[in-house]
């Protein structure tokens, strides 16, 4: 319905409301449902398809506060004893087979627009939990895990012909953590090393011993696998679809 070919540095927030604009003149019905992916959830757009009486529906990038509105969210949710929805669909069989589960709460919402206007409205924001996007994030922690694992491992080889030494530690500290950085296990894993000081014909080097988990860490960060925040402006109505992507 709508096709914008724009340059490739610029990012897509921004992106999304000219494409919203331009659709939009094509309706003239209002309460239209507008679905996007992370990138519609920037708060200028959310706020401008609200105050076109229209509705939203978009993840949160895991960005800014919403890591932690989502821990908050869990947390009061379950002091709270709030109902856990359930979302099912059926299967090739036509058997009925959950596919998520998850929380609903409500937050008021303020943007302060260019033209010194502000808007306000309250949006129901779900707590979503998919065990199937729970399962990939576990794969690919345990890859990002052992990879890094198998580089720290090697970062300081045996003496050998070819083979070179880390002399500093300040040398081994930044290599290693630009290893955990890469594979975003920060925090995940934990090395020791032992100095080897100048002896005859060696130099001083820096030998990493031993490579391990820090579990509690790796278990943390587990229990919000396939967790993701939504957040929409639709009461609890049905409403007519339109999809941005």
């Amino acid at each position: 319905m709508a096709t914008h070919i724009v340059s490739g540095e610029q990012a897509d927030d921004g992106l999304y409301l000219p494409i919203f604009e331009q659709v939009r003149q094509s309706f003239t019905r209002l309460g239209l449902l507008w679905v996007g992916d992370c990138k519609m959830g920037a708060q200028a757009t959310r706020a401008r398809i609200h105050q076109q009486q229209h509705y939203y529906l978009t993840p949160l990038a895991r960005v800014g506060s919403v890591p932690e509105l989502l821990e908050q969210g869990l947390i009061d949710a379950v002091a709270n004893e709030s109902p856990l929805l359930r979302v099912h669909r059926l299967d090739e069989k036509g058997h009925p087979q959950e596919i998520a589960t998850g929380y609903e709460l409500s937050r008021k919402q303020e943007h302060h627009q260019a033209d010194g206007n502000t808007v306000e409205w309250t949006e129901r924001v779900f707590l979503v939990h998919s065990p199937a996007h729970a399962q990939q994030q576990q794969r690919g922690l345990e890859q990002r895990l052992k990879r890094a694992t198998q580089k720290l491992n090697a970062l300081t080889p045996a003496v050998g012909r070819g083979k070179r030494q880390v002399r500093s530690l300040s040398e081994l500290q930044q290599k290693a953590n630009a290893i955990l950085k890469a594979h975003r296990v920060e925090g995940l894993i934990e090395y020791s090393y032992e100095y080897h000081p100048a002896v005859k014909q060696q130099k001083e080097r820096y030998q990493i011993t031993k490579v391990t988990l820090i579990e509690a860490a790796v278990e943390t960060t587990q229990q919000r696998f396939g967790w993701r925040v939504y957040v929409t402006n639709a009461p609890l109505k049905s409403c007519h679809l339109r999809k941005l992507s």
